[in-house]
């Protein structure tokens, strides 16, 4: 899942566990989506820290460096995606209930409509699982968000070959 803070690896990492080029790094690092950044590396010796060098590190925020999810393959039918994302944005069951039927609707009114219920009538502010609630939405943008990078690099990808 997406976290709320970027990661720092090296583009030869990066490359391997995201499948991308090292072009499609550096390329992401013109457009400002990722960082280069040059650190000091330490060592502890004789209980004393000493700078040994420097080495570049890629800075990726979290969408970019998100796991990706099964669901993400666009092989699952539009209620599998619904369970599936609700799984992974809460662990309690009557959230995910609610908002496995809230990201399964369609119609945009009508889901407007079905979280204002549940913001405001089934669990408004003061209700005992109403962080959760909001942690729950906040957990799905951050996977939506990284789930719209990953198709960006698969699209990326796509258009190098």
């Amino acid at each position: 899942m997406a976290t709320s803070i970027a990661t720092l690896t090296t583009v030869k990492d990066y490359c391997t566990l995201r499948g991308v080029s090292r072009q499609f790094v550096y390329e992401y690092i013109r457009k400002g989506k990722f960082q280069m950044l040059e650190l000091p590396t330490y060592v502890e010796f004789g209980g004393e820290k000493v700078e040994v060098g420097k080495q570049k590190f890629l800075q990726v925020p979290p969408q970019y460096a998100a796991d990706k999810k099964t669901y993400w393959s666009g092989d699952v039918n539009d209620d599998d995606y619904a369970i599936n994302m609700a799984a992974d944005a809460t662990e309690d069951i009557e959230i995910r209930h609610r908002l496995t039927h809230f990201l399964s609707l369609q119609d945009s009114n009508a889901s407007d409509k079905y979280k204002k219920y549940l913001l405001e009538i089934e669990f408004p502010i003061g209700h005992s699982k109403r962080p959760a609630l909001d942690t729950a939405f906040k957990k799905c943008i951050d996977l939506m968000t990284a789930e719209l990078a990953d198709l960006e690099q698969n699209v990326g990808r796509l258009g190098k070959n």
